[in-house]
């Protein structure tokens, strides 16, 4: 979470888009991941301690994988005999992005902030072998994951 959080706290535009005075008057949940972001980036302006507590447990209500630590891998060899126990950087972003934006849509219709700074479309092409014939489909994503082979 917290190399999540660093990321975030430092994309100007993103920290922008957040503090657009039509959202901060329409999304009015005290308890939402929208207010507690804005929370996080206000006390890091003002140069306070950043608590992510809220931030964490807002993600936590929308998804049980972030409950605590039960979203765990093991990080260390077989042979180490105190393995280090993490969360998946890349899924609590994802959660993070889905849930933010959901609020974001549910308080005011069009206003695709996470698909405007975080979004790609990838063009799917299939080509008939037998006619040559091609059809094309367009997939928008905020996520990709990449196989990294082992040398």
């Amino acid at each position: 979470m917290n190399a999540i959080l660093q990321a975030l706290l430092n994309m100007h535009k993103f920290k922008i888009k957040l503090h657009d005075p039509k959202l901060l008057q329409s999304v009015t949940e005290p308890k939402s991941l929208y207010r507690a972001l804005v929370g996080v980036f206000n006390e890091r302006e003002n140069w306070e301690m950043v608590s992510p507590t809220l931030l964490k447990e807002c993600v936590a209500a929308t998804s049980q994988k972030f409950r605590g630590n039960e979203q765990q891998v093991q990080f260390a060899s077989p042979s180490c005999s105190s393995p280090t126990l993490q969360q998946d950087a890349h899924e609590f972003l994802i959660e993070l992005l889905d849930t933010l934006q959901a609020e974001i849509d549910a308080a005011i219709k069009d206003q695709s902030i996470i698909p405007g700074l975080f979004g790609y479309e990838v063009l799917h092409t299939i080509r008939c072998n037998a006619c040559d014939e091609e059809s094309t489909n367009k997939e928008c994503s905020i996520g990709m994951s990449l196989d990294i082979q082992d040398r």
